[in-house]
């Protein structure tokens, strides 16, 4: 618990002192994210600005965005839609069977508890993808996977705070389009690295 209430304060910092950064990368983000398409390479583009922001003594500019959106637009698609299709498929399970017999409970339970580690995976596996010697998003999603076991309080107070920033950013909407996605990503990206530096050899 210290270690998830630490990673948070730390985003929130991290937030505080780059502003500039993350508001126009939250609103990159959005822009290129509208065809819906190109969703996952707007993403990834945004994980990788964050990260720049955070671990490049240079920090990040609108080129940092850009070329790794173009780069990885054809590359993300299918990763992108595995997610998609997990995400519908499990949601149209829980919706289909919410007022059926007491014998599908378990089963709703299963499904409410795979969508959210499967957006955790989502959140987590960028990272893990760009501080892999040899990145690829199948080995990237795997380790962000065993962190999760390894780790499974520790991942689920970071959704909770992930849920909670959603929550607040709906409540006080333009937080919504200056800095809900680059916040979530900057929690993601000091989770992983938090986590890496602390991990015993």
């Amino acid at each position: 618990m210290q270690q998830a209430l630490r990673v948070t304060l730390l985003t929130l910092s991290d937030v505080q002192q780059r502003g500039f950064t993350y508001i126009w990368a939250n609103l990159a983000f959005i822009i290129c994210s509208l065809p819906i398409i190109t969703l996952p390479a707007a993403f990834g583009a945004l994980m990788y600005t964050i990260h720049q922001a955070q671990t490049n003594p240079l920090g990040a500019d609108t080129s940092t965005y850009l070329n790794f959106y173009k780069k990885h637009l054809w590359k993300a698609l299918p990763w992108g839609a595995s997610y998609a299709l997990f995400f519908t498929i499990n949601t149209l399970n829980l919706i289909t069977y919410s007022n059926s017999s007491h014998a599908f409970s378990a089963l709703r339970v299963f499904w409410l508890g795979a969508n959210f580690a499967a957006l955790t995976l989502l959140l987590l596996s960028w990272v893990f993808y760009f501080e892999m010697t040899t990145p690829t998003l199948l080995g990237a999603t795997r380790n962000a996977l065993v962190m999760m076991l390894h780790n499974p309080i520790f991942c689920f107070l970071l959704l909770i705070a992930s849920l909670s920033i959603i929550m607040i950013s709906l409540v006080l909407k333009p937080l919504f389009l200056l800095l809900t996605f680059s916040t979530l990503a900057a929690l993601a990206n000091t989770a992983v690295r938090t986590s890496l530096n602390t991990r015993t050899p």
